[in-house]
């Protein structure tokens, strides 16, 4: 069986908490089984699959430039 390809309830646990928007405790309840097995179900997903979870924003600090503020006043 391929590792790159997830599963049937990988999937059905990924529709429900990511597209559907329910928590790991309500998409447990539609699959009937327990909310420790769908958290390891995305786990095992996201480690095969990455690509299908969005990225958390990061902040990049800010780094002063010269002539930042008229730079700035000119595009606003």
């Amino acid at each position: 069986m391929d590792e790159t390809r997830p599963t049937y309830k990988q999937i059905a646990a990924y529709k429900l908490v990511y597209i559907h928007g329910c928590k790991t405790a309500e998409a447990a309840k539609f699959m009937h089984i327990s909310n420790e097995a769908v958290k390891m179900l995305l786990v095992r997903l996201k480690k095969t699959n990455p690509q299908l979870f969005p990225l958390k924003h990061r902040r990049k600090p800010l780094r002063y430039i010269d002539n930042m503020d008229s730079q700035c006043k000119t595009k606003f």
